[in-house]
Order: structure tokens, then C-alpha cells, then sequence
């Protein structure tokens, strides 16, 4: 297995109203996607966007869409509405909407019978927002910024520019809000302005500050809980990295859903994930300590009460949670303290729980800490060293689950859209604003590994609830998800699992994802929990027992036989789940109450053994063996479960059949006229008689009651064909037509059949004849060509001097499957020469083998029998390819010599070197001869004249090498060069000095009409050869002491060739002599 995490793209659902994600800039869901509202791009003829709801109507399963536009302006900002209770089947959804010209309003989604209904069932405007605000002594700019922090149960919560937050109520009967409460948050001074972002998460506010702050406030009284530098979590990172990891430009910030990690994203795509818990365990500083002016300040005892007396103590005691202990003895103070370590503490409580947790008991006098979120699992520690000595592995582990990462998208304009934020994970999704390709990065925080995945296509990402982390995608295709780690077997499992078979189903045909193997053990849990579902997905993930693997070809019957074996394998590994299928069967059909679920789930067996026995019968070839086996292994199955269906004649109870019964009902009646008359007939006319008047079922019950082999009906069936065959021999067309027709027969198709496979030749012919309408031209082409071969070879010569076994013992090697024909042949020879009423001479073509005849193979055949009329009109390669392979050499010389003659060239086919060279089929010496001759033309085949060297050697078998005019006037190598170049480089090669120096004075080759003498390269390569041109100008240049100077230099040069000859380098290497010379 791949050890790397795999990336899967589903897709969910494909509905028309899924695909329009190019009409769409913002998206959100609510419940599971059953519902989704988004941002709606202004259509041509609108002034502004407006809201478009997609749902899917939870009765029928049908898509709907609708969309809203604002009032004024656009909207902007939306968020669904959440409750704590969740609905069977929810059909009204809630959405608060923010436009541009910041009003609110609710739009109510009605789904039924497939309609979308929306209403606008609140709203409250900008100025009466102001108002409530004005109602709180509090003070609005004229203009300011707002954003909805969350909507739950008709109460909603708005950050109004930035530092102050307003709850509202939307109540029943009213279309306005109803204020709840606001107060202007205690934010240092200028950080409104530097705000980017904010979240609400388990009524506590959290502001981003572009500067690398976060600050936390309680949303119910708006007390500051805490503040958290960014700057102080990954300082050794930061410090070494370059300005895209500036923590100055942050602009995006998430929470997980339990506040254990925190998210913040700057303008650069450089994200930094902050684990909350371990950030507040090392600075706990950051926790406000609310209670801290209370401490200072100091306690006053009740009125009427003196501070020295006992109730004033009592009073501080209960105010300060101290005990007070009147035995201050050493004894008392050390069984205090051994109480205190044996019960859990508030503060060993808080070890272990979550950070805010303690916040919510820094601002609370009780000690007790009466926690009001209760949502997240607290784990208590009774045993105070457990807990301890867990501390270290608890800090490590959560100090990896923080973080830096720039995410790199699939483009450089592409900016983080969503974020989904777990405990351990965090994925980001990248969008490009231009183009709509986004970019999914999966960030285990545990091994600080990234794993992308690009979508190149259009695509808007659907924003979730925040519980599950989903990653969502609205494409060309439809809704679609991404899945990190999985692969798709892994994910069909699992929704096999918490799901249901129907789901799985729906994945696999919407992706076009083969079904993946469902182990036995779930097929057990379908029949115990009465899923027929379930059985019915198992049983569709095994139609494929007699499907070859893709890229499995047969091609040897050893491979075959590998095939039959892997089907017969497959059906053995199927038959302990068809076991509990029929055991199942069984059992569910003696209760009554389970009758029901009995008979569907016999039909469901039987409907899969019936379509692999149909299956496995259709294939083509014979049955083997394994096929046989499996057969057999189905049949039984189906058998076994036949008697469970309805209307079965059964036994009834407390019956048996006795032999007397048997023989009873294998009796005859009397009274019918077809067993009167069959009674005197034999087998044959019975079958016949019963053909012709549609009797066949009547005829197998009384070869039954008869207990003869005809009372099977394929034994029938070839008896009637049989008797078919006999007919057309004695030309009774009529009868053979009505026999073919009562079985079932295509009649001009089978009589097709038999004329192309018979080996009689007057049946043959009597069919053809009869069958005019029916043959294409063809075919008809090819019945005369048959005749006309017929004719050759049955009045030839050559059958009476040589017999076709004789001619077979010749045959060596031959093939196994070939043999046997042959066999069969020379058989046929055998049984053709004891009967004396057939013409021993005669030949039949059978039109099966003709039909497979290309044009080459018909002039092969009229060759052998008329050579003489078929020169002319035969290809000059089948003649070629004739009289070479029967070595044929006075016409291959006649043929040569017409070549190259005019005179006698009409009665042969021009003769191409290329003919020669591809279609030569004899011995090897005569071969030799054949080219000798045509080499001594002036013709070399191809072959020859790629080969230099044997190109070299057939001229010196015929008329030698130096000859005028040249033997190969035209002559050009594979690499470009003429005849004397090549020449040349063949004699340098194999150091033929003195056949170079014979043949460049034969032909008078210098450097002025042969360039590949002059060729410095090759004189530095080869001295003798400078030397040798040399020589040669000396002789053509007599007297001349330039041209004797260089051919001394090249005859030093060819003696010492280290260094480059000439005087001075002699002299300085002591050759003084040479020098002089």
C-alpha cells in the first residue's frame, strides 16, 4: 500500500441545481448540505446581487432554487440559523442577511412537494439599529462597519464597528428586533481601526489585530477574559524567516470548535496555527484576573459585628474560601494538609482541563467554579502522581500541534477562502479570484506535513457549520467533496458501514467507481438486520465472476485454460455467501411472520445465479472443465433454492410415491392420436412427424416414457438437423424450410450456413442457386471464383501422378492443431477413394475457406494451373514469389532478360529491384544467381546496396570492381556520400592501401573532382593516406620542389606521428638525418 495520505474527489450529488457555481461568489450549508445559501452575482438587468437558496426537498429528494434580492443595495453577509435541538426532518431554515447598506433581515426557506418558498419574515434597517444602539448610551459614526457574529434560536449577536457588540431578539409575531442588550468593549486605544477579523465561538469573542494580537472577550458582559501574542509562540521561527512571514499583516482568523487551536492567515498565505491550551499553561499571564481588585481591596465585616470576634472570622472565611482552624498544633496543620492531598483540588481540576475553563474561575469568587461551558469533556485526575507524571508527554504532544506553513496555491493570485480547523488538522482552501481554480492544503498538525490537491476547473468552495470538517466544492459536475487519506475503498467501507447500501450505490454510479468488494461478515449483518439493501449491493459487487481483468487478452490456450480456472475460483470463493443466502432462505421460509422477507430475498438470489448462468453461457468457445464445474456449482444452487418459490408442486405430508405411481405417470394415454401413430414409427420419423406439426414437447414425454437418449431436448434439436441435412441432399427445400422453422431456426440463415460449410458440391451449388437473394456480390464473386478453381484443379493432370498423402508424409514440423486437419483430410482421401460413385479427380472449394482468399492468394492459385495466361495479368510479386519458391530458373531467366530487353517485355510484368529483394522465396544458391545475373545488368536490389561490403563482394563474383563506365553510376550511402567517397572511407577503415592507390588511378580521382580527398581529417587520421596524395601530386607535378617538400613532410609524419611534422620539431627531437633528408 501507497504510504502516503491518498486525495479523493467524490462527487455527492449532480443535480442541475448544484452545477451553477459560476453564478455564485459566497456559499454556506446547513444540515449536511441539505440546505445552501449563497451570494448571488448581479444577472443582466440587476443593479446589485442578490441571495440564492438550493435545497433538497426531504420527502420527494428533489432539488429546488430560489433566489431573493435585496431591498436596497446588495447583500453582502449572511449566516444560517442554528438551534440546539435538532429536527427529525427540518423544512424550515432561517438566514439573517447584511446588505451593503447595513440592514438586517431574515429570509425564511419553506421546502415542500420539490418548492422553494422564501419569505422576508424580519428586518431591521440601519436607523433603527442606530436608535437601539442611542437607547444604550451609546454612540454610532455615520458611518461604521458591522458584522454578524452568529444567529442561534432567534437571538443574534452583531460587532458593531468593530468595539462594540449588540445582542437582538427575533421574536414570533413581530417583523422587527427586539433588543436584548450592548455594551462598548474595553479595547486599548486605536485597535478598533487595526480589527481584520472576529469570531464567536462558545459565547466568547475573539478580534484579530493586524499587529499579531488576539483579544478575548466574554460575549454575555463583555469583560475581557484574555489577549494572546503571536509573537510569542514561534519567535525562534519567525525571526529567521523573510517578510512573508510577517505577523504584522494578519487578516483572517479561525477557531476550532472546542477552542483548542486557533488559526490566523496573513495577506501572504502564511498561516500560523497557536495551540490555546499550551499557549495559556506557559503564559498564563495572558488570563485576565478579574478578581484581582477585588483581592486588593479590603474585607469589611457585616454591620453590628466587631472584627475581633468569632462571626467576623467565619465571614472572611467564607469570603475568601479559607478554612479556619481553631487547633493551630503542629499534629492538626500536618493532617490538613494530608486531607488536602487526597482530595482533588479546584486547582488540580484545572490541570487537566481546558484553558478557558480557567478563566471562567479567574473571574469568579467561588471557588467551587461553577463552569458555564459545559460543552467541552473535562478528565478528572484523582490520582494526583498519574497526573503528574503525564504532564511532560501532554506539553510535548501539544507543543507539535502548533505551526507556521505558506501555503502555496495552485496560482500566485489565489488568497484563503475557507478554513476548517480541527484538534490535529487544518484545511485551507485557496481560490483564485480570476479564474475559479482552487487549491485544497490538508496540514497535519501532529507531523507539520502539507498535502495539496488543485482543481483546475471552475469551482466555488461551500462553507460548513463548523462541527464537521468538510471540505465542499460546487463545480461544472455538481456538489463535490475532497477527502484527505482515504482511498476510495476505504470510503466506501466506511459508509458501508454508517450508512446505508443504497448511499454507497449512488457514490459508486455518480463517480463511475466500480463497487468494491463487501466482505461476508457485512452481507451477515444485511440478513440479520433485514437489509435488503444491503444483500443487494452484496450480491451487485459480485456480478463480475466471468469478466476477464482490464488488459487481460486470450491469446494461447494455455492462457484460456488460466481463465476458466480464475472464473472457477471465483465462483468457489462466492459459494459460503450463496451458503448463507440459502440458509437464510430456509430458515426466514418456515416462520410465517418472516415470509416475506424470505421471497425477496429468493429473488434477489435467484434473479444474480440467473444472470451468471446466463452469462457464463454466453461466452464464446466450448465449455471446458472449470466451466463445466461451474455450471454444475450454479445449477445445484438454483435447484436448492427452486423449491422455495411459490406454486412449487410439492409432496403433500405423509405421501410417499410408490414405483406403481411412477410407472402411472410415465404411461401413455390412449385417446391421443400422435402416440397412436408414433407406435409403428421409428426414432427418426417420430422426430420428424413431430417437427412438422409442433409436437416437440410431446414428443419428449413420450421418449420419456420410453426412457430413450430423444427425450433430452438438444439430442432432439440435432436429430431435426440431422434430418434437415437429409432433405436438402435429395433437394426438398420445402421440408428442410418447415423443419427449420418449427425449432426455432433463422431458415435463411441457417441454409446460409450449410452452404458455406458444406463439402458437397452439388448441394453446394443447389443452395446457391435457391439463395440468390440472399448472397451479397461478394459472395456471389466469390462462388464463381470457386468454380473456376474447381474447375482447374478437377480436370488437372497433377491429381492422377501424385496423391495428397503422399504429399503430406513431406511435411515437417508441423503444428499440432494443423495435423490434426490434415489428418482429417487425408481421411476424407481414404473414404473418397472407396466409393466408387465419386469422381477421385473431383475438387470441392467449401466457400468458408474461399471467403478468407485475398487477392494475392487467388493469383497464387490460378498459377499453379494456368502460368502461362496469368503472367500478364498477374502482380509482378505473387510471379516473383511463384517461380522463385518452385525454383522455376529457366522462366526467372526469361524474365530477367525481358527486363532489360524491349523487345520480348510484353509478355512479362515489369521486374522492380524491390520485387526481388522482398519476394524471393528459394535456396540460397540459386538466390547467388539470381543477383549475379542481375548484378552483371547493372541491377542491385536494396538490401545489397545498403550493405557496402557485400555490395563489394557481388561485384567482384561478376564483372569486377574497375570498370568503364562504372558498375553503379547512381549510388548514394545512408549517410549521403556517392560510390568513390565511401570507397574511400571502406579502404582507410580496413588499411587497404594499395586497392585504394589502383583505384584512384584508375579513375582519375583527385582532390578536385573527389572532395573526400582533400579532407584534412582524414589525412590527420590516416598519415599514409596524406602521404599517399602526396606521392600522387608529385607524379602529376613533376620538378616540383614545393609539391616534393610536402610529400617528404607527410612521409616524416607517417614515421613519427606523435608530434606534427616539420624541420624544426625534427632538429629539436634529434632527428638531424631526417631533417637533412
Amino acid at each position: 500500500m501507497d504510504p502516503q495520505p491518498k486525495v479523493l474527489q467524490v462527487l455527492l450529488d449532480a443535480a442541475p441545481e448544484w452545477r451553477e457555481a459560476k453564478g455564485l461568489r459566497r456559499a454556506k450549508a446547513v444540515r449536511c448540505c441539505q440546505a445552501l445559501c449563497g451570494l448571488r452575482w448581479a444577472a443582466e438587468g440587476e443593479a446589485a446581487g442578490g441571495l440564492c437558496f438550493t435545497a433538497r426537498c426531504p420527502d420527494s429528494g428533489r432539488c429546488c432554487r430560489r433566489n431573493v434580492a435585496a431591498r436596497a443595495g446588495s447583500f453582502i453577509a449572511f449566516v444560517w440559523e442554528t438551534t440546539e435541538t435538532l429536527q427529525a426532518s427540518p423544512s424550515r431554515e432561517r438566514v439573517l442577511a447584511l446588505n451593503s447598506c447595513n440592514d438586517l433581515g431574515i429570509y425564511e426557506l419553506h421546502v415542500q412537494d420539490g418548492i422553494c418558498d422564501v419569505a422576508n419574515t424580519h428586518s431591521c434597517s440601519n436607523e433603527a439599529l442606530k436608535r437601539i444602539v442611542e437607547s444604550k448610551n451609546l454612540s454610532l459614526p455615520s458611518s461604521f462597519t458591522m458584522k454578524i457574529l452568529s444567529f442561534k434560536s432567534s437571538k443574534s449577536c452583531i460587532l458593531l464597528d468593530n468595539c462594540m457588540l449588540l445582542h437582538l431578539t427575533w421574536l414570533e409575531g413581530t417583523s422587527e428586533a427586539a433588543d436584548l442588550g450592548g455594551f462598548k468593549l474595553c479595547l486599548p486605544s486605536g485597535t478598533p481601526e487595526r480589527i481584520t477579523d472576529s469570531q464567536i465561538c462558545q459565547e466568547m469573542l475573539f478580534l484579530l489585530d493586524s499587529t499579531g494580537w488576539i483579544y478575548i472577550y466574554d460575549s454575555v458582559d463583555g469583560k475581557r477574559l484574555g489577549s494572546i501574542n503571536l509573537s510569542l509562540c514561534h519567535d525562534g521561527e519567525t525571526g529567521e524567516a523573510n517578510d512573508v512571514c510577517n505577523l504584522s499583516c494578519l487578516n483572517r482568523l479561525w477557531l476550532s470548535h472546542d477552542l483548542k487551536v486557533a488559526v490566523v492567515v496573513n495577506s501572504f498565505n502564511f498561516a500560523v496555527c497557536v495551540n490555546l491550551n499550551t499557549f495559556f499553561r506557559m503564559h498564563p499571564e495572558y488570563l485576565q484576573r478579574m478578581s484581582k481588585a477585588c483581592d486588593d481591596a479590603p474585607l469589611k465585616a457585616p454591620a453590628g459585628i466587631d472584627e475581633d470576634d468569632l462571626a467576623s472570622s467565619v465571614y472572611s472565611d467564607k469570603v475568601l474560601n479559607l478554612s479556619f482552624q481553631t487547633d493551630r498544633s503542629w499534629k492538626a496543620r500536618l493532617g490538613a494538609f494530608y486531607n488536602q492531598t487526597k482530595v482533588p483540588s479546584a486547582k488540580g481540576f484545572l490541570q487537566g482541563s481546558p484553558w478557558y475553563h480557567r478563566a471562567s474561575c479567574l473571574n469568579s469568587n467561588d471557588a467551587s467554579c461553577q463552569l458555564r461551558f459545559h460543552k467541552s469533556p473535562v478528565v478528572l485526575h484523582d490520582d494526583a502522581a498519574k497526573s503528574f507524571g503525564q504532564k511532560e508527554d501532554l506539553n510535548s504532544r501539544a507543543n507539535k500541534l502548533s505551526g507556521m506553513v505558506q501555503l502555496q496555491g495552485l496560482k500566485e493570485s489565489m488568497s484563503v477562502e475557507i478554513v476548517s480547523v480541527s484538534e490535529f488538522s487544518v484545511l485551507f482552501t485557496l481560490v483564485a479570484p480570476d479564474s475559479g481554480a482552487a487549491t485544497v492544503v490538508f496540514w497535519d498538525l501532529e507531523t507539520q506535513e502539507e498535502k495539496y490537491h488543485h482543481i483546475d476547473s471552475h469551482s466555488l468552495p461551500v462553507e460548513g457549520d463548523g462541527k464537521d470538517e468538510l471540505c465542499l466544492f460546487l463545480t461544472d459536475a455538481g456538489l463535490s467533496m475532497v477527502v484527505f487519506a482515504f482511498s476510495q475503498e476505504d470510503l466506501l467501507n466506511r459508509l458501508m458501514i454508517y450508512g446505508k447500501a443504497g448511499i454507497v450505490d449512488s457514490v459508486c454510479h455518480l463517480n463511475h467507481w466500480n463497487r468494491c468488494s463487501i466482505p461476508i461478515h457485512a452481507l451477515e449483518a444485511g440478513i440479520e438486520n433485514r437489509q435488503l439493501d444491503m444483500v443487494d449491493f452484496f450480491l451487485k459487487s459480485k456480478e463480475k465472476l466471468f469478466c476477464a481483468p482490464a488488459g487481460f487478452l486470450v491469446q494461447e490456450h494455455s492462457e484460456a485454460v488460466m481463465t476458466s480456472s480464475m472464473q472457477l475460483t471465483n465462483v468457489e470463493e462466492i459459494k459460503p455467501a450463496l451458503d448463507l443466502l440459502c440458509s437464510a432462505i430456509r430458515v426466514n421460509d418456515s416462520e410465517t411472520q418472516s415470509k416475506q422477507f424470505s421471497e425477496q430475498l429468493l429473488n434477489l438470489t435467484l434473479t444474480f445465479l440467473n444472470k451468471q448462468m446466463q452469462e457464463l453461457l454466453e461466452q464464446p468457445g466450448e465449455l471446458d472443465n472449470y466451466k463445466h464445474k461451474c455450471v454444475d456449482y450454479l445449477t445445484g444452487y438454483i435447484t436448492k433454492l427452486r423449491k422455495f418459490m411459490k406454486k412449487y408442486p410439492r409432496t403433500p405430508p405423509n405421501e410417499t410415491v410408490s414405483s406403481d405411481c411412477l410407472d402411472e405417470e410415465n404411461a401413455l394415454p390412449d385417446d391421443n392420436q400422435f402416440y397412436g401413430k408414433w407406435k409403428n414409427l421409428n426414432t427418426d420419423e417420430i422426430v420428424r412427424d413431430a417437427i412438422l406439426n409442433n409436437q416437440i414437447p410431446r414428443a419428449q414425454g413420450y421418449f420419456t416414457a420410453q426412457q430413450k437418449p430423444m427425450k433430452n431436448l438438444n439430442v432432439l434439436m440435432q436429430a431435426g438437423l440431422n434430418l434437415t441435412y437429409d432433405c436438402l441432399l435429395q433437394k426438398d427445400l420445402q421440408e428442410a424450410r418447415q423443419l427449420l422453422k418449427n425449432m426455432g431456426f433463422d431458415v435463411k440463415r441457417q441454409l446460409h450456413r450449410i452452404c458455406c460449410y458444406t463439402d458437397d458440391r452439388d448441394l453446394r451449388d443447389f443452395l446457391v442457386e435457391n439463395l440468390q437473394d440472399y448472397l451479397s456480390v461478394e459472395e456471389q464473386e466469390m462462388v464463381k471464383f470457386a468454380h473456376l478453381v474447381e474447375n482447374l484443379y478437377s480436370s488437372s493432370p497433377h491429381n492422377e501422378k501424385c496423391s495428397l498423402h503422399s504429399s503430406l508424409l513431406q511435411v515437417e514440423n508441423t503444428d499440432a492443431s494443423s495435423a490434426a486437419i490434415l489428418e482429417q483430410i487425408v481421411s476424407q482421401e481414404n473414404v473418397t477413394a472407396e466409393c466408387p460413385e465419386r469422381d477421385p479427380n473431383s475438387c470441392v472449394i467449401i466457400l468458408d475457406w474461399a471467403k478468407w482468399w485475398d487477392n494475392v492468394a487467388k493469383e497464387r492459385i490460378m498459377l499453379s494451373r494456368k502460368l502461362d495466361v496469368a503472367i500478364q495479368s498477374c502482380s509482378p510479386e505473387v510471379l516473383w514469389t511463384y517461380l522463385t519458391s518452385r525454383h522455376c530458373w529457366a522462366k526467372v531467366c526469361d524474365w530477367i532478360e525481358a527486363s532489360q530487353s524491349s523487345g520480348n517485355s510484353a509478355n512479362w510484368p515489369p521486374l522492380t529491384p524491390n520485387a526481388v529483394n522482398q519476394n524471393t522465396c528459394c535456396s540460397s544458391y540459386m538466390r547467388n544467381e539470381i543477383l549475379n545475373k542481375l548484378a552483371r545488368k547493372g541491377v542491385f536490389i536494396p538490401s545489397e546496396l545498403e550493405d557496402f561490403r557485400q555490395l563489394l563482394v557481388r561485384l567482384s563474383c561478376t564483372q569486377g570492381l574497375m570498370q568503364d563506365p562504372h558498375p553503379v553510376p547512381v549510388y548514394k550511402s545512408t549517410d549521403g556520400l556517392d560510390f568513390h567517397s565511401t570507397f574511400i572511407l571502406y579502404c582507410l577503415e580496413h588499411e587497404l592501401r594499395y586497392l585504394l592507390y589502383a583505384y584512384l588511378d584508375y579513375y582519375g580521382l583527385k582532390p578536385s573532382n573527389c572532395p573526400s580527398l582533400a579532407d584534412r581529417t582524414l589525412h590527420v587520421a590516416h598519415p599514409w593516406f596524406e602521404f599517399l596524395m602526396r606521392i600522387r601530386e608529385v607524379a602529376d607535378a613533376v620538378g616540383g620542389t614545393s609539391v616534393t617538400f610536402q610529400a617528404s613532410l607527410a612521409n616524416a609524419q607517417m614515421l613519427i606521428p606523435s608530434n606534427q611534422a616539420s624541420v624544426s620539431s625534427m632538429l629539436l627531437e634529434g632527428h638531424t638525418l631526417m631533417a637533412l633528408a
